[in-house]
């Protein structure tokens, strides 16, 4: 494994775990982020078995930009949610 996709699966990783934390109702975030990271370990697996480097490293991108956007979305979400507050209130 390539420590750069060591490193985002770790931080991956990191936030399957704080999604299911937050999770409300078993939330589909926390499921979705988890199971990408099962398919990133599953490319990972098969990289190495098959000492082809650039197995998956399309799919394997395109889950880390989404999940990475989403995270980002949530963020803005939760501005939002915080600036409406502070109108409300005054």
């Amino acid at each position: 494994m390539s420590e750069k996709s060591q490193l985002c699966i770790l931080h991956l990783a990191d936030a399957a775990e704080c999604l299911e934390e937050q999770a409300v109702g078993g939330g589909g975030s926390s499921k979705r982020l988890t199971d990408a990271l099962a398919v990133l370990e599953t490319i990972d697996r098969q990289r190495t078995n098959g000492q082809d480097s650039l197995l998956g490293r399309v799919l394997e991108e395109q889950i880390i930009q989404r999940e990475l956007l989403e995270l980002e979305l949530q963020r803005i979400d939760e501005l939002i949610e915080k600036l409406s507050a502070a109108a409300r209130d005054g």
